[in-house]
């Protein structure tokens, strides 16, 4: 028997509650023992580090729980009037890009623009380890994190170009997504 709206939002409301209240029973214990005996803990973290520590898993506890509650009480909702009107349930919805599912669009852009992937993928991933260096190793000189970041990057670089090959050799062997297979 379906629920009216008011109920699942209810339902869903008491149900993350509930999560958020286990959640912070676990968490805020946790942070004041870290407080109290890790030295670390207490002189890296500020008073809002600290509470973050606590409200962040307690919010995304609560916000999970409520959506799987509200999303349960859909289907079942949706099940019965299905089940009422002898309508047959349809599949899922799945995103689309061009008339195709978004990760097949994307298996496409990537065998026709490979070195787009490459470059902007090799370009934000060396900047992103230069800056983390940086973070890492602030009293390294810049020459060091240059050269340090030059190994890292030729490593990611080379992995990239390797595993692009790989995936165009396969998409040239399979074609490409929604175009009809040439017989042979």
């Amino acid at each position: 028997v379906p629920k009216d709206w008011d109920q699942i939002i209810s339902d869903a409301t008491i149900g993350g509650t509930k999560a958020a209240a286990a959640t912070t029973a676990v968490c805020g214990p946790l942070v004041y023992l870290l407080n109290k005996h890790h030295a670390g803990f207490r002189s890296g973290l500020g008073m809002s580090g600290k509470v973050a520590t606590v409200v962040i898993p307690a919010v995304f506890a609560f916000w999970s729980e409520s959506q799987f509650v509200a999303i349960r009480a859909r289907s079942t909702i949706i099940d019965h009037q299905a089940a009422m009107s002898q309508i047959p349930t349809t599949t899922p919805w799945i995103p689309t890009f061009h008339g195709l599912p978004v990760h097949q669009a994307a298996a496409n852009w990537l065998y026709d623009h490979p070195f787009a992937f490459v470059s902007t993928a090799g370009a934000s991933t060396v900047t992103s380890v230069f800056l983390l260096e940086k973070l890492r190793h602030p009293e390294m000189s810049l020459s060091s994190r240059v050269m340090h970041t030059r190994v890292y990057a030729q490593g990611i670089v080379v992995s990239l170009l390797c595993g692009v090959m790989v995936f165009r050799d396969y998409m040239s062997k399979r074609g490409k997504f929604g175009e009809e297979k040439p017989s042979e």
